[in-house]
């Protein structure tokens, strides 16, 4: 380093973190149906992506089936048709943060009680969740908004973990994304 600066020393590591918008493949999904009836969209999943140096694939973070888990790219395409993903920069310690919260939390239990909750929610327009269950058991978008206030630092708050479908948080990654552009 003699007569210069090493400029790798005051670079800030990023990450890139994904939040992601799908629906699965085939037919015959009439839970996946009834998401995008009462949401109004055209996907009923969110998912967390990340990208892995370690084994040179992206990794998804999800709730779905009957617990909290991660799945590879691949995996994951030949069951859901991805409809759109929003990129975002973390540094690299909240990324360090986020995989080590997320492999603690693998493995939860999926939270159907609190999907079934927001259903009830719109369709007679509750204000709240009578089927939460306090952040114990996850669905995709409890776990994907915890994760967007967590490390993202998103303007999520706390009381909406629990009432967010994918809608709202679409709606929050296309707020995000206007301002990381301005």
């Amino acid at each position: 380093m003699a007569g210069g600066t090493n400029e790798s020393l005051f670079r800030v590591a990023v990450r890139k973190i994904v939040i992601g918008f799908s629906r699965p493949k085939g037919w015959f999904k009439p839970f996946s149906w009834a998401i995008r009836l009462v949401e109004w969209t055209p996907y009923s999943h969110v998912y967390i992506k990340t990208y892995s140096n370690l084994a040179n694939t992206w990794l998804i973070y999800q709730a779905s089936g009957t617990q909290v888990n991660f799945m590879g790219q691949k995996q994951f395409d030949a069951h859901a048709e991805t409809i759109k993903e929003f990129e975002f920069e973390i540094s690299e310690d909240a990324y360090k943060g986020y995989m080590t919260w997320a492999i603690i939390n693998a493995g939860a239990p999926y939270g159907l009680g609190s999907v079934i909750g927001i259903l009830l929610m719109r369709l007679l327009r509750l204000n709240k969740n009578i089927l939460a269950d306090g952040s114990i058991l996850q669905y995709c978008a409890e776990l994907t908004a915890r994760a967007m206030h967590d490390f993202i630092k998103a303007d999520i708050l706390p009381s909406e973990f629990e009432t967010a479908g994918p809608k709202r948080i679409y709606e929050i990654c296309e707020l995000l994304s206007f301002k990381e552009q301005t």
